[in-house]
Formats: structure tokens, sequence, C-alpha cells
């Protein structure tokens, strides 16, 4: 196994984005679209997944992004917990 290899290096990925954070939106995302529709109406499919997955991709980017420089510029904090 390369110190280096594809593999450690999704590994660290994975570890930095504290993926409790993704679990969580990838969760209530579609969780959201599905309340916001109306009781007993018939759920278009297409379009729902659609719109789900133009909503979850950028917020996972996002959630990547915030996680990441909260962990880069909370060094001291990290320390004193």
């Amino acid at each position: 196994d390369a110190p280096h290899g594809p593999l450690r290096t999704m590994e660290a990925l994975w570890n930095f984005t504290r993926p409790h954070t993704l679990i969580g939106s990838a969760c209530c995302i579609p969780a959201l679209h599905l309340f916001a529709a109306p009781a007993g109406a018939v759920i278009p499919w297409g379009p729902l997944t659609a719109s789900i997955a133009f909503a979850l991709v950028p917020s996972l980017f996002i959630n990547v992004y915030i996680v990441g420089l909260n962990q880069v510029l909370d060094i001291t904090a990290d320390k004193i917990n």
C-alpha cells in the first residue's frame, strides 16, 4: 500500500469533511423536498429528482468548504477543546 495512493487521499478527504455533516445534508434536502409537496399530491418523480440533485450537489460542496474552512481557521480553539 503506497503511503500517498488514491485510497489514502480519499480517506484523508473523507476524514477532513466530517462525514456526519454530509450525511445530515444528504438526508435533509430530499426530506424537505417531500415535505414541500402538498398532501395527497401526485409527485412528479423526474422533476423532483432533478430538483433534489440541483440542490444536493452544491450543498454538499459548500458543506465540505465550510467544514474545511472551520478546521483550518479554528486550530487554536480545537487545541483548547
